[in-house]
C-alpha cells in the first residue's frame, strides 16, 4: 500500500525539518512515539544506515521494532525503513520551501511480511490513512505554532 501526502506549511524548513530529523520532538506530532534509541550511537552528520529502535505506544501496550534510516540529506530528506511487527514500512519526508513556508513531500510504503500483515492492511486501510493524515496535520500545526486539537 503506498500513501503520498505533499502539505503547504507556513512555517520555514528549518523549523519543520526539526520536527521531522529531532527524535525528541517526534511525539509532539506523534503522539504514539515513546522513544528512539540508537544502540550503535546517535551519528553525525550523514545518518543514512544508522539503526535504531523505536517504541511505539498502542493503547496500553508498549512495543519496540527495529529501523534504519534509508536516506539522509540533512534539512532536505529523510528516509527510514521500520519493522513493526508484519510489516516493513518505508518512509520519505522531503522538505523545500524559503523563510516564510515550507512544501513537504510525504511518501510512505507499507509492505506487509506474513499473512497476518496483508489481512491487516486490507481491513486497516481506511484507519491507516486516517492515522497518517492526522499525523501530518499535527505536524503542520506544530510547526505553524497553532494548537493541536485532534
Amino acid at each position: 500500500m503506498r500513501q503520498t501526502r505533499r502539505l503547504r506549511i507556513n512555517a520555514p524548513p528549518e523549523r519543520v525539518w526539526d520536527l521531522i530529523d529531532d527524535d525528541r520532538k517526534l511525539s509532539s506530532w506523534m503522539p504514539h512515539i515513546v522513544s528512539t534509541r540508537y544502540p550503535g550511537g546517535k551519528p553525525k552528520g550523514d545518518r543514512k544506515g544508522a539503526r535504531f529502535v523505536q517504541e511505539m505506544r498502542q493503547g496500553d501496550v508498549v512495543s519496540s521494532y527495529e529501523g534504519e534510516i534509508t536516506e539522509y540529506q540533512k534539512g532536505k530528506l529523510l528516509g527510514v525503513m521500520t519493522r513493526p511487527e508484519a510489516f516493513a514500512i518505508h518512509t520519505v519526508y522531503h522538505v523545500e520551501g524559503d523563510e516564510d513556508w515550507t512544501r513537504l513531500d510525504y511518501g510512505c510504503d507499507v509492505k506487509p511480511t506474513t499473512v497476518r500483515g496483508y489481512l491487516m492492511v486490507w481491513w486497516g486501510r481506511k484507519i491507516l490513512n486516517r492515522i497518517l493524515d492526522q499525523q501530518l496535520a499535527r505536524l503542520k500545526w506544530v510547526a505553524e505554532g497553532r494548537p493541536v486539537d485532534i
